[in-house]
């Protein structure tokens, strides 16, 4: 999975996040923050939040993906993109990249009118809404 943000509105990163899911989280995952232990999980399915796909396009080599607007929010998700600390010796790819189980992360509280690029596994048709599925991916 890849993402990053294209239009940000209101705050652009607040605080800092750890991953509290059960496995590493890619850049481009949709998460929700657990108040128990104040780290990003991954959500439940929501069809009720509406992200619409602007376009479809390709990312870095040829990886497809798509641009979305956030159009309605029922939680409170905030999008993972992720920046690895680098240690001057390594470069890292940003397409294969994922943060580790408990590691801290870069995460964008999402609003109404955002925009982002992200891929997803689900079958995509610009112009049409889609929710968030419990993999925190758009569907």
């Amino acid at each position: 999975m890849a993402g990053y943000m294209t239009k940000m509105y209101g705050n652009l990163y607040e605080g800092e996040f750890r991953n509290g899911a059960e496995a590493p989280v890619a850049n481009g995952v949709l998460m929700v923050l657990d108040p128990t232990d104040m780290k990003l999980k991954l959500p439940a399915a929501d069809s009720t939040t509406k992200f619409l796909c602007k376009e479809a396009l390709n990312i870095f080599d040829g990886v497809p993906a798509y641009r979305f607007i956030v159009e309605a929010l029922n939680d409170r998700y905030y999008f993972v993109e992720n920046a690895a600390v680098l240690d001057g010796r390594l470069e890292y790819d940003t397409v294969e990249y994922a943060a580790p189980v408990d590691a801290f992360m870069r995460a964008h509280p999402l609003q109404v009118n955002d925009e982002f690029v992200a891929t997803t596994d689900a079958t995509i048709a610009e112009g049409k809404s889609y929710g968030v599925l419990a993999t925190g991916l758009i569907g």
